[in-house]
């Protein structure tokens, strides 16, 4: 890492400095002089000759390209085709490169990753994959309906990739969310059960049991039993009341945090689904596009055909 370079630099230009001061140090069987205040003076002043010289710029300079490569390894694990450029320049914050302008038009001219800078629709995005985004610019601006089939089936390939990873990752989303409304419906449905066996118990006692002198007081303990429950509920789940709603929508979120957790632990990836979700929806709106443009390309050639025929 950067750090670990600087680190090695400092070292090996400390050791040459002590070196050019006292070579009889270096020597086998060399006894160490005493301290003395004029070895951290001499040593000052020798480290700092040493820094303003041609070595320590070779070093600064190779610090600067290690800098690069580590930026050049975070584009590089990017499975997006283009990133903002705001996100470009924090990249580059991250591992001490001032001047992102100038990386990326360097790396622009190097065809490693391009920005189009003197566009103002194009200038805040940086695009990742060089080859693609020319061929892709070149068959959107062509009118020859083989380049646009060209396209159209660069894009079905790529939508297929992208599907057949994505696909799995769906299915567990929609599993979760599954499980999701079936425990909020699942509560309220317990509850609504608990309420009527209730209902139905407090008739049975009343009238074949007991009287309703012994189950008056019973019913209205019960009542106020449910509303301190109530109280509970309001003050440990703030801004909720206690009702179907609310529980289920309680039990659904509880629901879902225990199947996210034990579906990330089985290796599913939320992170990279949002990724592939927004990697879709542009291949499907750029095939769309592409797709209609080439029906139109084809109705003009046959249109031209006939024309010519006649």
């Amino acid at each position: 890492s950067t750090g670990t370079v600087r680190s090695c630099g400092m070292s090996l230009l400390r050791a040459a400095a002590l070196r050019l001061y006292s070579p009889r140090l270096f020597h086998r069987g060399a006894r160490f002089p005493q301290p003395s205040m004029e070895i951290p003076n001499a040593f000052s002043a020798m480290s700092s000759r040493l820094f303003s010289s041609a070595a320590a710029q070779d070093l600064e300079k190779l610090l600067q390209v290690q800098e690069v490569l580590e930026v050049r390894k975070e584009l590089e694990k990017e499975h997006r085709d283009s990133i903002p450029f705001q996100e470009f320049e924090e990249m580059c914050a991250a591992h001490g490169i001032q001047d992102p302008d100038e990386l990326a038009r360097n790396l622009h001219s190097a065809g490693v990753a391009l920005r189009f800078e003197n566009n103002p629709a194009l200038r805040s995005l940086v695009f990742l994959n060089a080859e693609k985004t020319l061929q892709t610019m070149t068959a959107s601006v062509s009118t020859l309906p083989c380049v646009k089939k060209d396209l159209v089936a660069h894009l079905e390939a790529d939508l297929e990739g992208v599907l057949a990873e994505w696909a799995p990752l769906d299915d567990k989303r929609n599993g979760i969310k599954q499980r999701k409304r079936r425990a909020a419906s699942r509560i309220v449905w317990t509850s609504v059960l608990g309420v009527g066996c209730f209902l139905g118990t407090s008739v049975h006692l009343t009238w074949w049991v007991l009287s309703w002198d012994i189950m008056e007081p019973l019913t209205y303990h019960v009542g106020l039993t449910v509303a301190l429950m109530g109280g509970v509920y309001a003050a440990v789940v703030p801004k909720k009341e206690l009702s179907y709603t609310s529980l289920a929508s309680q039990w659904a979120q509880r629901r879902e945090r225990i199947d996210t957790a034990n579906a990330i632990e089985g290796g599913w990836d939320p992170e990279r689904l949002v990724i592939l979700d927004e990697i879709k929806g542009e291949l499907e709106t750029r095939l769309k596009k592409a797709s209609a443009e080439l029906a139109t390309l084809e109705i003009q050639e046959q249109t031209e055909g006939k024309e010519g025929k006649a």
